[in-house]
This record gives C-alpha cells, structure tokens and sequence, in this order.
C-alpha cells in the first residue's frame, strides 16, 4: 500500500520537470492567476548554442556530462533490477519522458477560486506528448499499471482522460491527450469543466490581459515567460472574511497589480526580467520597497579576490515604521487587544536596553547595505560573509552600540562579552560567549558599520579603506556586462561563477577516482568511469562571465534584470 501511495505521487510531480508552452492553451482558465510556460529546447535551439551555457555544452564539458549520465545509468539500472524489477521497469520509462518535455516544453495554469471549501485547478499541458507514441503517456500508463490505480475514463467531445479520486480528501487527478497534446489536471473541481472549456473560444487563458502582455514582449527572444495576478489573489483573499479582506488593505496588498516573468537568451547572455507592478501609493508592506537609487562609485572598498557580492538601498526608520504597523494590523485582526500592546512591549525593550531604537540606532544609518565574502578572509561558506551598513551619524551610532554593550547583562538570552581591541588605530569590539564557534565583530569607520563572524575580515575592511591595499575592481568581462545596464540602480548584485567552476572541477577527479574503487569492490566486473573525461577548468572557464543583476524602480513597478553565464549556488 505504502509503494502504490508513494509511486502515485509521481503523477502529481511529472510537471515539476519543466516549464513549456502549446497548442493545448485553450483548456487553461481565462481567470488564471499563476501561468508558466517553456518553449522547450527545440524552438529555441539557435539561441541556446549561440549562449554561453550552450557553447559550454558543445566542447568537453558536453561529452563528460554524457559519461556522466551513461556510468549512473549503467550502475543504477542492474542495482534497481535487483532490489525492485517493477520500480526498474517504471526508471527506464522517466528519461524518455524527460527528454520529450525537454524538446518540447510545456505550460502550467493554476486557479484558486474559493478558499473554503477549497476550490483549486492546476492544468498541466504537454505538446507532443500525448497520444499513443507519447513519451509522458507512456509513463502515465505505466505508473497507472504498476500502482494498479482504480481510473475511470472520461471523455467530452475528443477527449479521453483517465481520472482518478484520491481517497482522502476532495483531490482529483486526470490525464488524457487531444491529438499529441498530452493534458493533466490536479485539483478540487471536475476535470470534464477543463475540456468543456477548450471548446469554449472565449473562455481561456488567451482572453487574459497579463496573457496579452506576455505576448507583446518583445525587448529579447524569450523561451519562457509567466505571470501571477496578485490582484485576482488578493481579490479571492479578500473574500474568505471581512477580517481577511481587512488585512489584506492594511498590509497594502491592494496595491500589487501583477509579476511578470520573462528568461531567454540576450546574446551569449542567459537573460531574464521580472516586473513587479503596483500602483505610485505604497502602504504596507509594499512601503518597504521605497528608496534611493545609487551607483558603483558609492560602493565602500572590497576585496579584490571577492566572486561575488551585494548592494542595495533601504530606509530604516521606513521599515521599521513599517514593519511596526504591519504587526500591529496582523495581530488586531484575530486579537484585538493583544494589538495594542505591541508599541507597549516595544517600549520595554528600548528600556531594558537603554536606547531608542528608530531614532537613536536606526536614525544614525545610511541609506547603503553591501554584504560579501572573500575566499582570501574565510574559506568557509557562510561563515566567512561581511555586512556592512552605511552610517550617517557615526558619533550617535557608538554612543548607541555603547549603551546596547552597557546593557547586555540585562537582557535576556545576550550572554555574551564585548571587549574593544584597537586595530591600526581603529576600535574593533569583540564579541565572546561561552557557546558558538564564532567571534562575532564589529566597527565603526570611515562612514560603515562593518560585521563579520571573526575579526579578520573586518581588519581587512580597516587596511583596504587606507588606499594602499588592493581592492576589486571591474574586469574587462565584467565592464562588457555592466554596459547593458542603467548606471544607477535600487539594488545590485554581482557573481563571477568562474572561481567556483574551477573548485567544483578541482574536486571531480578524486572523487570519481574514489567512487570507482568503491564501484570495483563491491560491484565486481562493472564499467569504471573515465576519469580523463573531467573537463580541465581552463576549457570549462573559457565561455564563462560575471553573472549581473540589477533591480531598477520607476515608480510603477520594481524590475529585476539580470544577466548570466552560469549560475551556481556559490
């Protein structure tokens, strides 16, 4: 029971494979509020062998993701076969599946329409892979064979679907296919009012405006786009209760029109923007995306080893006005006299800690925060980051650090030691505590306030800003990049993936020489895995560039536009 449970699962993840775009967009709901879709490789095949992604793909990099894929297969397959033939036989069905959604992408419409009881549609479509010869077909009937599934055909008009109730719950799933279109609907309504619908001209997603948008992007070639329209959420939202519909305009949730989501290939560019729009009057929440637009020349000093770092502009005392409100509008919805409280509590803890937090704390900052880390300062992932925050009133900003250090004794669970160390004539404090494996440290110079896990990045903070050590600077690459974006910006980031390719590959050999030994000794006689086939970093590197992004605002919605080569997690 529990195998049939957990295999029938797979049904509700195939459409995690991907994202894609087809014929069968005439089932999907006019009132959508979540759409997504992709292309799929074969239409945009040109492009993607012209990018930087794609000319990596062409060389050594290609063939040893090829041997990479044939040695996991030919070790895994006679190990499943062993351990679980039916489990086998459905594994050797998901890569045909795989590379057909691959070719040919798919699309994705998802509706709430009620919250209780819940009314919920997820329509799911395949292009060319439905039918008889269809790949994901052919896996659907497979897992329906395995799991011995209790279906019942439906069928309106064409189309045939198998259609199964989940035992538990109002869920229901169904799969069928117009033509070679494979279609697929999860949810809480009746999967024949989906194919009703695609006879309906006037009724689908191609009447929705945000669908219209998508269509007239046109600013690069885009292999997949999306949309969410937060106003129709926010509209279904507002309807479960007046209490509801009251929060959802005091956080400002009104004001959010719609996101929009676009990626394809700018050049060797991996290319992608997302609009946020919202109408000029910020409340709420949306209040926090207020502030001021800088440039790279207001960047403190950083390291010049640095691959990747951060910046963006914020108003504190905003945000904490903000935030300040936002709490009280949660609480007073279902607690009315809790609410009234919250400014009271805050209160007590400026007390307890001797300082004012918005004027005296959040009024000395600026108006700048950078984070980064250096491979030079702390090898260890995220452990090694600096933050720095501009600071306005550097005077007002150590009175106030002094006073929360006073304190600490009093304040409750901050069991630790501050002890001051001069460091190259600038005031470095330490925090110690008997638990942890960090030092905490902090300082205030030359108009940042700089903190870091340990002291040494924050001493390498301290040396840079003198001038006579050296700091980042834009390469070549990296001024190419920066030439297809605005000068000023709301926020700013920067990665150079190449450092960590280099790292990443560095491993590769040992680690494959040692999966081979252990291979070889407990499964004797099998295929070892071509060490030689690792590509050398120089080869892997030479295609690659700094992955930029920028966040722009014009007053009626955020964009975020960035450009990649590769985009990896470090």
């Amino acid at each position: 029971m529990l195998r049939r449970a957990l295999v029938l699962l797979l049904l509700l993840a195939l459409p995690g494979i991907s994202l894609g775009q087809g014929p069968g967009e005439k089932y999907l709901s006019a009132t959508t509020q979540l759409y997504l879709r992709w292309d799929g490789f074969d239409a945009h095949r040109a492009a993607f062998d012209k990018s930087a992604m794609g000319q990596l793909l062409k060389g050594d990099t290609g063939k040893f993701l090829a041997n990479l894929w044939e040695f996991i297969h030919d070790q895994a397959l006679p190990l499943l076969d062993q351990v679980d033939p039916t489990a086998s036989a459905l594994a050797k069905e998901i890569p045909g599946a795989l590379t057909a959604v691959g070719k040919h992408g798919f699309a994705l419409s998802v509706e709430a329409r009620k919250i209780d009881p819940p009314q919920i549609e997820a329509t799911f479509i395949f292009p060319r892979n439905g039918g008889p010869k269809g790949h994901l077909s052919g896996l659907v009937k497979k897992i329906l064979t395995i799991t011995n599934a209790e279906t019942k055909q439906l069928k309106v008009d064409n189309v045939t679907m198998q259609h199964f109730s989940f035992p538990e719950g109002p869920l229901e799933w169904a799969f069928g296919s117009d033509g070679d279109t494979a279609i697929m609907v999860v949810g809480t309504v009746d999967p024949a009012s989906v194919l009703r619908r695609g006879a309906d001209v006037g009724n689908n997603i191609t009447k929705h405006p945000l669908y219209k948008e998508l269509q007239s992007f046109k600013e690069f070639p885009v292999w997949s786009s999306g949309f969410v329209d937060m106003a129709g959420i926010a509209k279904m939202a507002s309807g479960f209760s007046p209490q509801v519909g009251r929060l959802v305009d005091d956080l400002g949730l009104n004001g959010l029109k719609s996101i929009t989501m676009y990626s394809g290939f700018d050049g060797p560019a991996d290319r992608s923007i997302v609009d946020i729009n919202m109408t000029p009057e910020r409340k709420g929440l949306l209040a926090l995306t207020r502030s001021q637009p800088f440039s790279l020349k207001d960047l403190p000093p950083l390291p010049d080893d640095i691959n990747g770092f951060s910046a963006s502009s914020y108003d504190m005392k905003g945000m904490y006005d903000t935030l300040l409100s936002v709490a009280e509008s949660g609480i007073r919805v279902y607690s009315p006299d809790i609410a009234d409280q919250v400014k009271f509590i805050v209160r007590q803890a400026e007390n307890l800690a001797g300082i004012n937090i918005r004027d005296e704390l959040l009024g000395s900052l600026g108006g700048m925060m950078v984070s980064y880390s250096s491979p030079s300062e702390s090898p260890f992932l995220g452990l090694g980051g600096v933050t720095l925050l501009q600071v306005s009133d550097e005077k007002k900003l150590k009175k106030t650090l002094d006073a929360i250090f006073k304190a600490a004794p009093q304040i409750p669970f901050a069991e630790f030691e501050a002890k001051r160390k001069m460091y190259r004539g600038v005031e470095l404090i330490e925090l110690h505590s008997a638990a942890g494996f960090t030092t905490p440290t902090v300082c205030i110079h030359k108009g940042w306030l700089v903190y870091a896990n340990y002291p040494q990045p924050v001493q390498g903070f301290v040396l840079r800003s003198t001038g006579n050590y050296p700091t980042w600077k834009a390469d070549a690459a990296t001024l190419k990049a920066l030439s297809a974006f605005p000068k000023e910006f709301t926020g700013f980031s920067y990665s150079d993936p190449r450092p960590s390719a280099k790292f990443l590959l560095s491993l590769l050999p040992p680690i494959m020489s040692g999966i081979n030994g252990a291979v070889k000794q407990f499964v004797p006689g099998s295929k070892e895995f071509d060490v030689s086939s690792i590509p050398h970093p120089l080869e892997v590197t030479r295609h690659l560039f700094p992955n930029i992004s920028v966040t722009i605002d014009d007053g009626k919605k955020l964009r975020y536009d960035s450009r990649a080569s590769l985009a990896l997690p470090f």
